[in-house]
């Protein structure tokens, strides 16, 4: 190959750009992350300009909604920008939901 000929090793050329690009995918994993749950939020409307939101640390008023970021008015009039991605710390729960274990505990036998 041409590089060869000049003097220089292909190998670790092509190691260097793996690691290279690792660490870019890891670097956007967050920004695709959000750009993912933005396309979700405006499809299934979750919420619209001029609804009360509790995003966790930004609460108010929505004045935006893009794929990235939601831009809310909070109750003191600042404004905040908000990412579409879950905070894994904050898990959403649904009420009524759950599961339920039924029967007789082990090691007990009944008395008959």
């Amino acid at each position: 190959m041409v590089l060869d000929q000049v003097g220089i090793a292909l190998g670790p050329l092509l190691a260097s750009a793996g690691v290279v690009g690792l660490a870019i995918g890891f670097g956007a994993q967050s920004l695709v992350a959000d750009y993912l749950s933005g396309l979700l939020i405006m499809i299934e409307d979750q919420y619209g300009v001029g609804d009360s939101v509790d995003l966790g640390e930004a609460i108010g008023e929505v004045e935006h909604i893009g794929l990235r970021l939601t831009h809310v008015r909070d109750l003191n009039g600042g404004p905040l920008a908000h990412p579409q991605r879950r905070d894994p710390a904050r898990p959403e729960r649904q009420p009524g939901l759950g599961t339920c274990r039924a029967g007789r505990p082990r090691g007990l036998r009944s008395q008959s």
